[in-house]
């Protein structure tokens, strides 16, 4: 007989809205506060995921992931938990430069990091590689510890992009994402609309000799 699953769902939450995502700027490490709108967005989010029944809730320690998980914890009656592996990837020099002048002052690293942002990183920054290094753990061990039940994960845009891929098998490219199902492949210019369509996938996490699975919920605040 089929060992029966356990089904833990994550809502994976990427921060409201700041000013920095309004100016484009590349702001991976360094801080970017929750623009009023990302406050509202958090709180509605807030309201929805009350009616879920949330075991926890882990966010990155940056303040605009953090503040708009204790903002989405005050709807839940819970206390958010900060995971380093959870912060946002690294852009190194091009930290707080809006996103048309690094095209223009870092021109062939920008376009070597549009063809293959998994494995290319700008100088200081850090590559998709090392992000899913430090992140997937997290999530691991996240499923482990609340195993059946339903957590929320605050993270960021990148962070996020990176460990969805790798769960469910998207090839990450500079320009669009290829996703096998089954037996057919799609391709996608972004990770919204893949999402449309794959809202909730099951995938196997396996933990000793427990089988488990995770239900991936994406819940963006914005």
């Amino acid at each position: 007989m089929a060992e029966p699953h356990t089904v833990t769902r994550l809502f994976l939450v990427r921060h409201g809205a700041t000013t920095a995502t309004e100016e484009d700027r590349f702001s991976g490490s360094t801080a970017a506060e929750l623009s009023e709108q990302g406050r509202w967005q958090a709180a509605r989010l807030g309201e929805r995921l009350s009616r879920q029944h949330i075991t926890a809730i882990y966010a990155s320690p940056l303040s605009r992931a953090l503040e708009t998980a204790r903002i989405v914890a005050g709807h839940c009656g819970l206390e958010p938990v900060a995971r380093d592996g959870l912060r946002e990837i690294g852009h190194g020099h091009w930290e707080g430069m809006k996103r048309d002048d690094v095209e223009r002052e870092f021109a062939s690293e920008y376009e070597a990091w549009q063809a293959d942002p998994f494995t290319f990183a700008p100088v200081g920054g850090e590559s998709g590689v090392a992000v899913l290094a430090r992140a997937l753990p997290v999530i691991r061990e996240l499923v482990t510890a609340h195993s059946g039940g339903q957590v929320v994960v605050v993270s960021h845009k990148a962070t996020l992009r990176l460990v969805l891929s790798s769960l469910l098998a998207f090839a990450v490219g500079g320009t669009f994402l290829s996703v096998q199902y089954g037996e057919m492949i799609w391709h996608f210019m972004s990770l919204s609309t893949a999402l449309a369509l794959l809202a909730r996938v099951e995938v196997p996490v396996v933990e000793k000799r427990e089988a488990q699975q995770v239900a991936v919920t994406p819940a963006f605040a914005r």
